[in-house]
């Protein structure tokens, strides 16, 4: 259903919270959060990486 542009993005968003969810003392600034959740928005929730075909 998602294209690959949609998968990498998922496969980042993934490592990153695998990186803060784990004792590993990696510490997310705001200007990462604030683009973690714009990239999400814009590209897998509002569907433009989404295969409707």
């Amino acid at each position: 259903m998602f294209n690959k542009d949609a998968r990498s993005i998922l496969d980042d968003a993934l490592k990153t919270r695998n990186r803060c969810g784990h004792p590993t003392g990696y510490v997310v600034g705001r200007e990462e959060i604030v683009v973690f959740i714009e990239r999400l928005i814009n590209n897998i929730i509002s569907g433009a990486t989404i295969d409707w075909n």
